[in-house]
């Protein structure tokens, strides 16, 4: 069950980092109640994702995770700066924060 969750939160990333609280309690927020992983988890994926992503891609994916994650998933309409910070977190933190691999 764990692996299509973060598949699924990674994915709210290809849409989308202002690091702000507010960013990151929406995006713990979502994480725990729409996605419905566990705490560690979420805040193991925020701090990834406030890592691997630059303030303004951490930003849409705040909005992504306000807005419930309906936005639509595109990895054309990104730069190829943005597009090796996504598949970064995907390939990388998100494996490691759902499956507790180091």
């Amino acid at each position: 069950m764990k692996f299509p969750v973060s598949v699924l939160l990674a994915g709210f990333i290809l849409a989308a980092c202002d690091g702000s609280s507010g960013d990151r309690r929406a995006i713990m927020k979502f994480c725990e109640t729409e996605v419905g992983m566990e705490a560690a988890e979420c805040e193991c994926l925020t701090d990834a994702a406030e890592e691997t992503l630059d303030d303004e891609l951490f930003a849409k994916f705040a909005d992504i995770a306000r807005n419930g994650g309906e936005e639509e998933i595109s990895i054309p309409g990104n730069s190829a700066r943005e597009q090796e910070q996504i598949f970064a977190f995907i390939f990388e933190a998100a494996p490691r924060c759902a499956f507790g691999q180091e």
